[in-house]
């Protein structure tokens, strides 16, 4: 069915057999395969061992032999053994054994089929080349060699050596024996080995290396010189045309105007035959690598990508990637896992651990830990000596596109560590940040004693200069201005005229009038 070729009508079969090729035109039965005859195969067995096909007549090839059979190994060294007919060959795995085509090594191939299918000997040995001059060590597999020397043996006539290079046997007969020709061919002569042919004085006309004209010289020893007759030869380009000697070669001066392959230059050759050689000149293009250019011939079409490699290496130049040439530009640089190795640029002896990168590396996060200059404590904040400032005015700051910070080195902050201080009297204490502490006013009486000693300084918390003691007054203290309020002797109505003041008051040195019984008179006596 679906057949392309057409057959003639005569070609059309009109009787055929079963497949086992035992009945012709087999009758139809609904309980066998059809077009089959029913009988036994009987056909051979591939490959032939002897038995036929034991299945009812069938389509297709003969299954293998199912018969059980005793053989041996490839090599024959195992016993015996039962195997089916059909895969009757088996291997022993082990080596061969057999004698190599070497004479002098066995074949150590595991156990193969074929008994002169062993593989030529892997081994060495040393050898001797067909004369016999000399040895060399060589594959066992090619024992002949040559040499490349002259046999050098004399030869039977006993005069001349045998000129053959390295060769077994016999060397043979003298060349210059029995009957000869003189050089032109065209006389032979038997003479001794010893003489030469001596010429016939006939022309040579053996044909020259023109092909076209023959030697017009005597006959002659060696070979035929150059052809000397005169012919009308045109150049190579064909645009001259000159009668000089068959054996020169005519050209003329003019030079080729063609465009070479490369479709960049002239050819320029002397009387070109229109077969431009290629362009000698180097390309000299730029390659895409923008960095080398084209080392080639002068050629058409683009240039081939540029050969050479860049190593690209990370800063500390551990890692290292290897790219084309002119990738360089556009590939970033490699992921190093090894830590940076850029000094610190701040007070820190060393920086944070960080990965290698290309770059400034990030701005130091460590705690400053300077000794301020004012107190005992260290700087807690983190290390400000590189850090991105705008140092330019707004206007130039605007104008500036590429908006690079200058990197500059800041102070120390104030202390804010907080601090305990007292007020001037003593009379509270109070936390303040270490560059704000400072004696204060707590807004308290001063409470120090006067310099009356009766009674204290009521002015608010304030500062003393010279002070001698905390309890004292000094010069900033408010003065005593209340009355002595001692109490009076016995007997005294009158007040301490004095202003308040240390120690007993004076005797009052007022006088008293005083009457007497009567009321008459009238004495004035000093106030007790």
């Amino acid at each position: 069915p679906k057949c392309r070729y057409e057959f003639k009508q005569s070609d059309c079969p009109t009787r055929y057999h079963c497949f086992c090729g035992k009945e012709e035109n087999p009758a139809f039965d609904p309980w066998i395969v059809p077009h089959s005859c029913g009988q036994t195969c009987s056909r051979p067995l591939k490959p032939d061992c002897g038995h036929e096909c034991l299945l009812l007549c069938h389509p297709g090839p003969c299954p293998p032999c199912p018969k059980t059979v005793r053989t041996r190994c490839h090599c024959g060294t195992q016993a015996p053994s039962v195997r089916r007919c059909g895969a009757k060959d088996w291997s022993c795995s082990r080596p061969c054994g057999k004698l190599l085509s070497c004479g002098h090594h066995s074949c150590q191939t595991p156990c193969h089929a074929g008994k002169s299918d062993c593989p030529p000997c892997p081994k060495e040995s040393v050898q001797s080349c067909l004369c016999g001059k000399q040895e060399s060590k060589r594959p066992c597999a090619s024992p002949d060699w040559q040499c490349q020397k002259i046999c050098g043996r004399t030869l039977s006539c006993g005069f001349h050596i045998c000129e053959k290079v390295c060769h077994s046997g016999l060397c043979g007969d003298c060349p210059r024996s029995g009957e000869r020709s003189c050089p032109c061919g065209k006389t032979k002569i038997s003479l001794p080995c010893t003489e030469d042919i001596p010429t016939c004085g006939d022309t040579c006309e053996q044909e020259l290396s023109c092909g076209r004209h023959k030697c017009t010289q005597r006959c002659h020893q060696g070979p035929c010189g150059p052809c000397r007759q005169f012919v009308t030869k045109q150049c190579r380009c064909g645009k001259r045309e000159k009668n000089v000697q068959c054996s020169m070669e005519f050209t003329c001066e003019a030079k080729c105007t063609n465009m070479r392959q490369c479709s960049r230059h002239q050819c320029k050759r002397k009387c070109c035959d229109g077969k431009c050689p290629p362009c000698e000149q180097t390309c000299g293009r730029t390659l895409n690598c923008k960095n080398h250019k084209c080392p080639s011939q002068c050629h058409r079409g683009p240039c081939y990508p540029c050969p050479l490699t860049v190593d690209m290496k990370c800063f500390c130049g551990s890692t290292v990637v290897t790219l084309q040439c002119g990738r360089e530009k556009i590939s970033k640089p490699p992921k190093c896992n090894e830590l940076c190795k850029h000094p610190s640029n701040c007070h820190h002896p060393s920086r944070e651990p960080h990965r290698c990168h290309y770059g400034d590396c990030p701005t130091c996060r460590q705690i400053c830990k300077r000794h301020l200059p004012d107190c005992n404590h260290t700087c807690p904040q983190r290390c400000h000596d590189n850090v991105p400032a705008q140092t330019k005015s707004p206007i130039a700051a605007a104008k500036d596109t590429q908006q690079n910070p200058e990197v500059v080195a800041l102070p120390c902050p104030p202390c804010r560590e907080p601090v305990k201080w007292s007020c001037y009297g003593e009379h509270e204490d109070r936390l303040f940040p270490c560059s704000e502490a400072c004696r204060y006013s707590c807004g308290r009486p001063c409470g120090r004693a006067l310099p009356c000693g009766n009674h204290t300084c009521q002015l608010e918390c304030h500062y003393v200069t010279k002070e001698t003691s905390k309890t004292e007054a000094g010069p900033e203290c408010q003065a005593c201005e209340e009355p002595c309020n001692k109490p009076r002797p016995s007997g005294c109505t009158h007040s301490c005229p004095r202003p308040c003041h240390q120690g007993e008051c004076h005797q009052c040195k007022l006088m008293l009038k005083r009457q007497c019984h009567c009321c008459l008179m009238a004495v004035y006596i000093r106030c007790r």
